[in-house]
């Protein structure tokens, strides 16, 4: 936290005062059987104090920052302004003109697995996806990674559900399309072939 305030802009001599409130604390909860012992307390700022929501929301902003929400140009205009975020207490919500671009957005992150807090703009998320490859064909490494996972376990419930082997009738006509069939079209392979290769280099 006290890296944060300095990068925040928070003068020295300030940040040595608010280190001071913190050394040492220590503190004790009241339970139906009685008083715990005292023990230390290591995160988290002070229960009541009237610096602490100062502290939290300031913490907060950094982090917004970090996200680069402050230079992204998803959002709403109001007033002139760029809107794309809204916070109350420890609540955020990310806005954007519509959902299929906020979601559009949050998902690019998640397949790139780039944390919240990264410093990396929207633009330079959407050139790395480009670079590498479709949308579609990522969805299908992470789908391949999580079948070869699945398939090493010796014995799992997901593993049972993934090949088929679950135990009763199902409903008469056409056989409905399985997650198990993607993995196979894509990679031209039966599936007793991708569980080979899958064997193979486990041992």
């Amino acid at each position: 936290m006290w890296q944060v305030l300095k990068e925040m802009g928070v003068p020295d001599h300030f940040i040595r005062l608010l280190r001071n409130l913190y050394v040492d604390q220590e503190a004790t909860v009241r339970t139906e059987h009685g008083i715990t012992e005292w023990f230390k307390i290591g995160k988290g700022v002070r229960q009541g104090c009237i610096l602490s929501p100062y502290l939290f929301n300031l913490y907060a902003e950094y982090i917004m920052r970090k996200a680069w929400l402050d230079e992204s140009k998803a959002g709403i205009n109001i007033a002139r302004r760029n809107i794309n975020n809204l916070r109350y207490a420890d609540e955020t919500t990310l806005m954007d003109k519509s959902q299929e671009e906020l979601e559009d957005l949050l998902m690019r992150r998640k397949l790139l697995r780039i944390p919240w807090i990264a410093r990396r703009s929207n633009k330079s998320v959407l050139h790395e996806i480009k670079k590498h490859c479709s949308r579609k064909a990522m969805i299908m490494r992470l789908k391949l990674k999580y079948f070869g996972h699945i398939m090493r376990r010796q014995d799992s419930l997901a593993k049972t559900l993934m090949l088929g082997k679950i135990e009763g009738t199902r409903r008469r006509g056409r056989q409905r399309r399985r997650w198990i069939d993607e993995v196979t079209e894509a990679t031209n392979m039966k599936l007793y072939e991708l569980r080979g290769t899958v064997t193979d280099r486990c041992t």
